[in-house]
């Protein structure tokens, strides 16, 4: 971790806002998240021990950004769709109860690649994933379809998303942008 943690301060005194990803941890499934959602099965004592320790200590240094990969946790994960829990760019428990909430972080979360296997088949559509994505707490979603900005106002505007959870959004991206 001190080697880590001195490339992101270079990274970030440099001008480049660094990303640290793919949490919850990854390492511990050997599945590719590009066919299939991966799970880290760390009991929660074993997650804090490790995977939890280093992003707790990036959190601590500022890292600017961190990318969830389309990876469970059931450990932490109540919530479960169609009996799985679902990957991190999908969970709000993950992303806005342990990562933001529980760890403080306050920089921009952002999705890792939705196109990929591990982020499709919780929902009806990928649209439909990208907007649950977005409401669970990734500030910016990779690769969206051409109607996703369309799909997001409307999920603002009847309710379905509320509007703190877009401001908490811009909140982050326009601190990263006069930060950088």
């Amino acid at each position: 971790i001190p080697l880590l943690k001195q490339i992101i301060r270079g990274m970030q005194e440099g001008g480049l806002a660094a990303c640290a990803k793919h949490f919850p941890g990854d390492g511990i499934d050997w599945r590719d998240q590009h066919i299939i959602t991966t799970v880290n099965s760390l009991s929660m004592e074993e997650w804090w021990r490790y995977s939890g320790r280093v992003f707790a200590e990036l959190i601590g240094i500022g890292v600017s950004m961190i990318m969830p990969g389309h990876i469970s946790l059931p450990a932490y994960q109540k919530v479960r769709k169609n009996g799985l829990a679902l990957p991190a760019t999908l969970s709000d428990e993950l992303l806005t109860g342990l990562l933001k909430g529980e760890m403080g972080f306050q920089g921009v979360v952002v999705s890792d690649a939705t196109m990929m296997g591990g982020f499709n088949g919780f929902y009806g559509s990928k649209a439909e994933s990208e907007i649950e994505c977005f409401k669970a707490g990734c500030d910016l979603v990779l690769w969206p379809t051409d109607g996703y900005i369309d799909n997001l106002v409307s999920a603002i505007e009847n309710g379905y998303i509320k509007e703190s959870r877009l401001d908490d959004a811009l909140e982050r991206i326009f601190a990263l942008k006069e930060k950088y």
